[in-house]
């Protein structure tokens, strides 16, 4: 079965094969709230092309969204003050929740996926208002379309068909599932 909570979970893999790293992962759980569980493991793949070994450090922290909530001062400790930070944040952006807004502020950037947004425009808005406060903010998707990105660039890419590009107000794309781009 397809768990969405696992959903990019070997993205982490691939970061620390080329990267030395510490994973922090926050796992939130129903139920009741009985405090927060931590694993903690480290990870050093052997790599036969090259004689450094580069290791990854990975914390999960389990708990409720409440009992997280309460360990946001014990993640942001945790983070390595001379590595790049990045936060893949897995919900829609909540910049009201307090462990959005203390890991947003901790991080170089904020990775989210708007494929999964529910209600899309509301989120984008507050997407770009993060922006104006200088989070930076990196989208899956966006990567995703972006052979579409270009094709429609290069529709434009004539200068003939520049000036036209100020009378397009509305777009409208029928594909078919087999004619996706592939992320």
């Amino acid at each position: 079965m397809n768990n969405p909570n696992n959903r990019g979970f070997t993205v982490s893999d691939a970061i620390a094969v080329q990267n030395p790293c510490r994973i922090i992962t926050l796992c939130p759980e129903l139920g009741e709230d009985t405090g927060v569980t931590a694993q903690v493991s480290a990870y050093c793949p052997v790599q036969r092309s090259s004689t450094n070994l580069i290791c990854c450090e990975y914390i999960t922290l389990r708990g409720t969204k409440a009992a997280l909530e309460r360990v946001g001062d014990v993640v942001t400790s945790l983070l390595i003050g001379d590595l790049p930070k990045f936060v893949w944040w897995k919900a829609t952006p909540n910049p009201e929740q307090e462990l959005f807004s203390r890991l947003s502020e901790a991080c170089d950037c904020m990775i989210m996926d708007s494929c999964y947004f529910s209600e899309p425009e509301s989120e984008f808005l507050k997407i770009r208002s993060l922006i104006e406060g200088d989070t930076y903010i990196a989208d899956l998707n966006w990567h995703r379309i972006q052979p579409w990105l270009e094709l429609t660039a290069a529709a434009f890419d004539p200068p003939e068909r520049r000036e036209a590009l100020m009378d397009v107000d509305r777009v409208a794309i029928d594909f078919e599932k087999a004619t996706l781009p592939k992320p």
